[in-house]
């Protein structure tokens, strides 16, 4: 196990190690107070600041349990320096970082001072990297080109800036991540219990990182401060997204390998893990068979898989221990790799072929252009803008060094991510759909499983008969006649299907008639009431 983190009672004691390195200070940004505990006073490059210090530790020695005496690894330096939350979002950013891992390779060790100092220098070429998108948003807020914003407006401009180019993160409840050891029985094995900061575990809201930035007379803040303001906002999402993911490992006791393999993906997982569990039990469950009836919307498996005895089959081995059989997060994550295994193996032979034929050079790479044709030869030809980005998303996660080059594994994997992503930017549309019909989301996702359940050919689309069967399940009764005029209202162009808002639509108006029957019919029986009183 990795040694605990020192603390020290003081930054600048004759014992510290760091006693000659706290006293630096960033280049070009004076220094403005030492009332703050968590940014050291200031926003720079250097590594300094208690925050600083005692991250740089952590992440140092979670992934160089030596110390000082480590082998230098460039994938060990990568994931340190992103859970210090320096990541290369794009490919010019990743080759940055690239170029700031090669001197080290040639040295015997690498050391903790090394890297606080290749955190440094990534921090100065990530922000350099990041300045020309940044003044191309600044330039919307400041229109008068003064160069400089109020902090109000700072704050606003932060705040857009995040939600545009960084994903919100799920919220984790403490009652279902509270039992470390409880019974996560599936692939359970040794894990990384290293100790985090407690600075990572309150998110740090934009307001407290704009405070610490130095205003002129007029009381604004100029867009070079910002360009500071902005990689701090960033940094700090990306450490409290890596916490938050350990954290995960840690209670669910996920091996490793597994948790590598899934960590892209882990906060969207548990987050539609919580939205299907049960929130009365004090460790989230799902019961296997709603599991199996929402998957499909998620993308994780075939519409109609709740009676795919192969499917129940596979996914048996992820009931927990427990008597009750449900499903707990490590065993659903379990089932979501054995589903995707189970699909790539499906297509492994038209892949392989697809790759063979792009990679003509024999070299066992591929580029982002020959990764676009193998997807429109598999049918996922992207068409929206939305689709588009979850495209370069995907690219983008599964390029860790910016090389833009894919292995067949690494393809194998990019074609099952982005039918996934397909299916789940499908369903979010047809929620929003829906939401704007007034339909409540409760509603909306218990007529989406209905749906999905009677669409057993997968092709998103359900017959007469299968409406009739739909009406059947959800407990509405109305005659052949009225309920075909109504289909034949929705279905506008007569092609004998309806899809999933129009088949909302339908369930919609036959409530409005349903309700409208029944008022109906209790006027009358109140008007025969008041007869035989008379």
């Amino acid at each position: 196990a990795a040694p605990k983190p020192v603390r020290w009672k003081s930054r600048r004691g004759r014992g510290s190690p760091w006693r000659g390195f706290q006293r630096r200070r960033s280049s070009a940004r004076p220094r403005k107070s030492d009332t703050n505990d968590l940014f050291g006073g200031r926003l720079g490059d250097k590594v300094s600041g208690w925050r600083d210090v005692e991250l740089a530790q952590e992440c140092y020695f979670r992934h160089f349990s030596e110390g000082n005496t480590a082998k230098f690894e460039v994938a060990k330096a990568r994931e340190a320096l992103i859970d210090f939350g320096l990541l290369g979002r794009n490919s010019p950013e990743k080759q940055v970082i690239q170029k700031l891992l090669l001197p080290y390779q040639e040295k015997e060790q690498f050391t903790l001072h090394q890297f606080c100092s290749l955190i440094e220098q990534a921090r100065t070429q990530l922000r350099l990297a990041a300045s020309p998108r940044l003044i191309e948003a600044w330039k919307s807020y400041d229109a008068k080109d003064v160069g400089a914003l109020p902090a109000s407006r700072v704050i606003q401009f932060l705040e857009d800036l995040k939600a545009k180019q960084l994903p919100p993160l799920p919220h984790c409840p403490e009652h279902i991540l509270e039992d470390e050891n409880g019974p996560e029985a599936v692939g359970s094995g040794p894990v990384h219990t290293y100790q985090d900061s407690p600075s990572l575990k309150p998110d740090v809201p934009v307001e407290a990182v704009v405070k610490e930035l130095n205003q002129d007379e007029n009381h604004c803040i100029a867009i070079h401060e910002v360009e500071y303001a902005a990689q701090w906002v960033r940094q700090l999402y990306i450490c409290r997204r890596r916490y938050l993911e350990r954290l995960l490992q840690k209670r669910s006791r996920l091996p490793e390998p597994i948790f590598q393999e899934l960590r892209p993906q882990l906060l969207a997982l548990f987050q539609f893990f919580l939205s299907i569990a049960d929130d009365d039990e004090d460790v989230a469950a799902v019961d296997f068979d709603t599991m199996l009836e929402r998957l499909p919307a998620f993308g994780l498996a075939k519409p109609g898989c709740q009676q795919d005895k192969d499917v129940r089959q596979t996914l048996t081995k992820v009931r927990s221990a427990a008597d009750d059989g449900d499903v707990r997060f490590s065993g659903f994550l379990h089932g979501i790799r054995m589903l995707r295994r189970r699909e790539i193996t499906e297509s492994e032979e038209e892949i392989e072929a697809l790759f063979t034929a792009y990679d003509s050079e024999k070299s066992g790479f591929i580029s982002n252009r020959a990764i676009c044709s193998i997807l429109l030869r598999k049918g996922l030809q992207p068409k929206s803008v939305v689709e588009q980005q979850g495209i370069a998303e995907i690219l983008e996660e599964m390029d860790a060094d910016g090389s833009a080059a894919f292995t067949l594994t690494a393809t194998q994997a990019v074609v099952q991510l982005v039918k996934e992503k397909f299916v789940q930017i499908h369903t979010h549309e047809q929620t929003q759909e829906a939401q704007a019909m007034g339909l409540t989301p409760k509603k909306v996702q218990e007529q989406r499983y209905v749906f999905l359940a009677l669409d057993v050919t997968g092709d998103g689309a359900l017959e007469m008969m299968e409406v009739e069967r739909a009406m059947d399940l959800l407990d509405r009764r109305m005659s052949m006649a009225r309920l075909q005029v109504l289909f034949n209202e929705v279905d506008q162009e007569r092609v004998g299907q309806l899809d999933f808002v129009q088949f909302l639509k339908l369930m919609r108006n036959v409530e409005v008639v349903l309700e409208a029957d029944s008022e109906e019919e209790r006027k009358k029986h109140s008007g025969l009431g008041e007869n035989d009183s008379v």
